[in-house]
């Protein structure tokens, strides 16, 4: 049963699916009731005060109101309903934004009060503190969460004067900030960027980070980071391009937006500005927001020395640059577009082929654009040149920038390329060690095979015996059409020979006779075609004619 019932006298009231109302006031037809808190029977003829609410009940039940009557004014109340209620100077609940004591608070349309957690209204989101309720105003909130798996996650904004999030560009106690304007189901706008984002760096808590050298801190924890790079920036807080001079040293900065990690440190020899650079990795300490020191290396640029590259000495200068041997080898002449292609211009018009300056040699395709990182053929020899320069590689080993075999097991074979650039191929001795390099260019490692001798290379080709040693033993060798035997001294044999009890023979040559007549010592023999055995005892139908071979295998008739 449900609605109104009399039940021993007494007016009650029943939900749907039976449940009876008690302690509740009950609207009904827009009418509100109260049912006694133990009994359930309605109030007739009383007054009730209920969350500051005066509510008088005639004879029929019928509730009326007097707020005027209220007993709480100015004051938050906490209702049946467990929300929090500001009550006005009036008593009556108030909705909507209210400044009291000087706090910001939200009331929603029932007089709810808004607590803990960030909310959004229309375009906008705030934060209100879980205890009180007031709205977070002129500070920073970090928003953090840990994972199932223990993954780490932090969002931070600020609210201006309003309590909303502020977006775009704003500055706060000097420093500047950008938050995000794009939200989504996870993430409200307004989240405060940090690392590099667009190639600008921004701190831990997301202050933008100008003209200086700043290690990159992620934040992984309630109290952990890891150290992610190492950047210079200008007054934009961009990371630069470009040599820049710390404590006396010139550190190399730059910033790759395709590997979105990678640290400022770079390879040994690295390209900035249009020079060759070489670089050390150099250990640098930096505190992290935890005071916790984390030291890494950074790029250092060599200066005041010479050192060799691609056979190519280059004599640094203070500057870390050597402008004199650039010029001679026309390397600050190549034009180099966004997308690292390089070209060189003569009279107007792009060079192609190969081309020498100061005895560097670099090529360039028929469309002009350089070759980097890659071997060349060249009137059947192969050449190389280096990924970073062009330069053609001389008087170096030096691993293949183009695989062979399948991309699933790709192998880069090593080859040395001599002083005139092209691979070498067979046995060389290079500073008083044998290597041995196939026909392609590449070198042999491990146990290698040539004719019929076997060598052994290391793990780097060197070949500690070059005499080698017979590469088979007691065994047949099919080798370019023709079987060949090896006794046990690795030797290659002629003549009759018995294998596997079997008598074979092979000729002067060491190939092995097969469907053929043979003379030795005036006598005649045949040998089977498919397997070479002497036949004996037998008579055989040879190309039309009846052959009979004794014990021996001699034709005798």
């Amino acid at each position: 049963m449900s609605g109104f019932q009399t039940i021993n006298g007494q007016n009650l009231y029943f939900y749907e699916y039976g449940v009876q109302a008690k302690g509740q006031l009950v609207t009904v037809d827009g009418k509100t009731y109260y049912f006694d808190p133990n009994t359930g029977e309605k109030w007739v003829n009383r007054s009730l005060t209920l969350n500051g609410t005066v509510y008088n009940f005639d004879n029929n039940g019928v509730a009326t109101t007097k707020a005027d009557q209220t007993t709480n004014r100015n004051q938050f109340v906490k209702g049946t309903d467990q929300e929090w209620y500001y009550y006005d100077a009036n008593g009556k609940k108030v909705t909507g934004f209210q400044t009291i004591n000087k706090d910001l608070y939200f009331f929603n349309e029932k007089g709810q009060q808004v607590r803990g957690g960030i909310f959004n209204l229309g375009d906008n989101y705030y934060v209100a503190n879980k205890d009180t309720g007031a709205i977070l105003r002129n500070a920073f909130y970090h928003d953090t969460s840990t994972g199932p798996y223990g993954n780490f996650s932090e969002n931070i904004y600020y609210a201006g004067n309003d309590g909303a999030f502020k977006t775009g560009w704003l500055e706060v106690n000097g420093n500047r900030y950008y938050a995000s304007d794009y939200s989504d189901d996870d993430t409200p706008k307004g989240n405060l960027y940090t690392g590099v984002i667009n190639s600008q760096l921004f701190s831990p808590d997301g202050k933008l980070l100008t003209n200086g050298l700043y290690p990159e801190f992620k934040r992984t924890g309630e109290n952990a980071y890891d150290l992610e790079g190492v950047y210079v920036t200008d007054t934009d807080g961009n990371i630069k391009e470009g040599p820049y001079q710390y404590d006396g040293k010139i550190l190399g900065s730059k910033y790759s937006s395709v590997r979105q990690s990678q640290w400022s440190t770079f390879d040994e020899w690295d390209i900035l500005n249009g020079h060759l650079y070489h670089f050390d990795s150099t250990p640098m300490t930096f505190t992290a927001p935890n005071g916790q020191k984390v030291t890494t290396n950074v790029a250092i640029a060599t200066t005041n020395k010479s050192l060799t590259y691609r056979g190519v000495t280059f004599n640094f200068d203070a500057k870390g640059i050597d402008a004199t041997k650039e010029k001679a080898i026309h390397f600050d002449q190549l034009q180099t577009d966004p997308s690292g292609t390089s070209y060189l211009y003569e009279n107007g018009q792009k060079v192609t082929g190969l081309k020498t300056f100061d005895d560097v040699c670099y090529y360039f395709y028929d469309d002009g654009h350089q070759a980097k990182g890659t071997e060349v053929a060249i009137n059947n020899n192969v050449y190389q040149f280096d990924q970073l320069t062009g330069i053609m590689t001389r008087n170096a080993f030096s691993k293949s920038y183009n695989y062979e075999g399948s991309p699933r097991f790709p192998y880069y074979p090593t080859r040395y390329y001599g002083n005139d650039g092209a691979a070498l191929t067979g046995w060389q001795t290079i500073n008083g060690k044998d290597y041995y390099f196939r026909d392609s260019g590449n070198l042999e490692t491990g146990r290698f095979i040539i004719g019929d001798r076997a060598y052994n290379a290391d793990d780097n080709g060197v070949v500690a015996d070059r005499k080698g040693e017979p590469a088979y033993r007691n065994r047949i060798v099919y080798d370019k059409g023709d079987n060949y035997y090896y006794n046990d001294k690795g030797e290659k044999v002629t003549g009759f020979q018995e294998v596997d009890g079997k008598v074979l023979y092979f000729d002067a040559e060491g190939k092995q006779v097969l469907g053929r007549f043979v003379t030795v010592d005036n006598y005649t023999y045949y040998l089977d075609p498919k397997t070479g055995e002497r036949y004996t005892n037998r008579s055989v139908l040879i190309d039309g004619k009846l052959y009979t071979f004794d014990k021996d295998g001699h034709v005798v008739s």
